[in-house]
């Protein structure tokens, strides 16, 4: 880790090469933008395949500790948010706090799930590649089983398909997206 904190970007060079991180300084790029089009001198990153990947401010940014941004929620896609925010909420022990025309909000310990009404709505046919899951849960349990028969009770369904069922359990939510009941998760 380095030894000091830049505070300009002279410094932040100065602290990237004194810290054998030179590769990720930006480089200076004559030539059109490829965002703009415009024919200037622009302060350019340029990509994995080269040298200099990332910028210096996201560097001395990331040294530092500070994150840009943090998790706000997680929102599902589906065709009825009434019925999955009501799932999510009596699974994880939580209150649907917000409801509209558009979105269901559950919020569990500070943190948000948001089930979402999107037209013409197909769920992750999973583990079949038709329609690909894009995300899932894993929830940590202590005990597997009284969690798949509560998670089942509150209208889950198990997944065909089991890889480990040991360790964790694949279940389906009312929507169709995947998620697992694990007990153990990374701390």
């Amino acid at each position: 880790m380095p030894k000091t904190t830049p505070n300009s970007m002279k410094d932040t060079e100065k602290h990237l090469r004194g810290n054998g991180l030179s590769k990720f300084i930006p480089t200076t790029v004559f030539g059109r933008c490829s965002t703009c089009r415009a024919k200037s001198r622009h302060r350019l990153i340029q990509r994995q395949t080269v040298a200099r990947p990332m910028p210096v401010s996201w560097v001395s940014h990331r040294l530092s500790g500070m994150a840009t941004a943090r998790l706000g929620l997680t929102a599902l896609d589906c065709s009825d948010p009434s019925v999955l925010a009501d799932f999510w909420a009596a699974l994880l022990g939580g209150e649907v706090a917000h409801r509209n025309d558009e979105f269901h909000a559950v919020k569990v310990d500070g943190d948000w799930l948001v089930a979402v009404k999107v037209q013409d709505y197909k769920p992750p046919t999973w583990p079949d590649p038709t329609v690909p899951k894009q995300m899932h849960l894993h929830l940590k349990v202590d005990d597997l089983d009284a969690a798949q028969t509560d998670a089942v009770r509150l209208g889950a369904r198990v997944a065909t398909e089991q890889t480990n069922p040991e360790h964790w359990r694949i279940l389906l939510d009312p929507a169709g997206h995947p998620f697992c009941l694990a007990t153990q998760l990374l701390d």
